[in-house]
């Protein structure tokens, strides 16, 4: 891709009125804040020093200015010019993932569930924002009082900006910068596995719906020890095209058990690229073809909705029970459920998940590949005897 990329430097006031203004914004795979106060104070040290800072990397997208690379070091100038931190209290959460250090149980990991997007609803200013902070106790003291208007005009942070070529694509442009994403964050504070692997679904994007749909973003899982968190949608969807390769739970995942991300990567770029031949997927285009992507997910949101779920499940074997059996028989095979049936049809998953938090070792590890190609059968089988027409 031909590109022309621009480089200088700002003062931070105005890098400041931009981030608040939206002159820049967040792409929607940018991260979660996720610097310490340690951190946050180390910048604005070496900032007050005139030491080297990382200049920003910002994209032309379309008529939207995004943040590819800074997002922590201008959210952290914010925060020292407001003397505030999010409240760990208020927005620290804890999830529970797949690990790939070939232990069967869920490893921990830590978040803000924040941005500076969360701060800007206070106010469309600085003032605002504020006069809105005064009494507000999702926020803790930082201890940057000296970092005012004098020394926001002082000094400068210096950036990158990337035009792409005026001929290219939409979706080539998002492919472009969603890589870029990546590839500067890996050598940064870890990523969460999944922040990760939201920057791919970009790859391209008329994917994100069938990736990440709406419906399933409402849809949360209780861990033991963690905080509710959004299924896992494209886990689900991999685990059921490549059980729908062979019809055979034994071969899911086979050769991923400590490589599980690795696995979902690859499932994004066999769907995105139909010249992409890891031979381990069923292909998508073959199912799913891109232009029917948005009526497919409603299919699958109306027939989720037959079900009448509550929003939050009480773990990942529920979750598994329920939504793997569906994926498989609306979105692959084309099915519906009865109507007649969904009773039933319930009281038979409900029963098999039971079965499966009755036996101790299943509940304590249920990464576990023996347990999760056990869910797979159960829940397809579950749903071809007992839900469909």
């Amino acid at each position: 891709m031909k590109n022309r990329v621009h480089y200088g430097e700002f003062t931070l006031d105005y890098w400041l009125e931009q981030l608040i203004s939206g002159g820049i914004v967040l792409p929607e795979y940018q991260r979660s804040f996720v610097w310490s106060k340690e951190q946050i104070k180390n910048l604005i040290n070496s900032v007050g020093k005139d030491e080297f800072v990382p200049p920003i990397t910002i994209g032309k997208l379309n008529n939207k200015n995004i943040i590819i690379d800074g997002q922590q070091r201008l959210t952290s100038i914010a925060l020292a010019y407001l003397n505030i931190v999010p409240s760990e209290r208020r927005y620290k959460k804890t999830i529970k993932v797949e690990g790939d250090n070939g232990d069967d149980e869920l490893e921990e990991e830590h978040y803000f569930e924040w941005t500076i997007n969360t701060l800007k609803e206070l106010g469309s200013t600085i003032n605002e924002i504020k006069h809105a902070l005064i009494d507000n106790n999702d926020y803790e003291t930082l201890g940057t009082h000296w970092v005012n208007d004098e020394f926001l005009k002082k000094h400068y942070l210096g950036f990158s900006y990337i035009i792409p070529h005026a001929d290219t694509t939409e979706d080539a442009q998002h492919r472009f910068f969603s890589t870029i994403f990546r590839n500067v964050n890996i050598g940064g504070t870890n990523l969460l596995k999944t922040e990760s692997r939201k920057s791919l679904y970009y790859l391209n994007n008329a994917y994100v719906p069938l990736f990440s749909p709406e419906f399933a973003q409402s849809i949360f899982v209780k861990q033991f020890g963690a905080d509710p968190q959004p299924i896992d949608f494209l886990r689900l969807l991999a685990l059921i095209f490549d059980y729908s390769k062979n019809n055979d739970s034994s071969k899911v995942m086979k050769g991923y058990k400590t490589r599980s991300e690795i696995y979902y990567e690859i499932f994004i770029a066999d769907a995105v690229n139909p010249n992409s031949a890891s031979g381990i997927f069923k292909k998508m285009s073959d199912v799913i073809p891109t232009a029917n992507i948005e009526a497919k997910m409603n299919g699958l949101k109306e027939e989720w909705d037959k079900l009448s779920m509550p929003h939050e499940l009480s773990s990942i074997i529920d979750v598994d029970m329920y939504m793997l059996g569906l994926i498989y028989w609306v979105l692959v095979k084309q099915k519906q459920l009865d109507d007649a049936k969904v009773e039933n049809l319930k009281t038979r998953l409900n029963d098999k998940i039971g079965e499966f938090k009755r036996d101790s070792s299943h509940t304590k590890s249920p990464a576990s590949l023996k347990y999760l190609r056990e869910r797979i059968t159960a829940s397809v089988n579950a749903y071809r005897i007992y839900g469909l027409i």
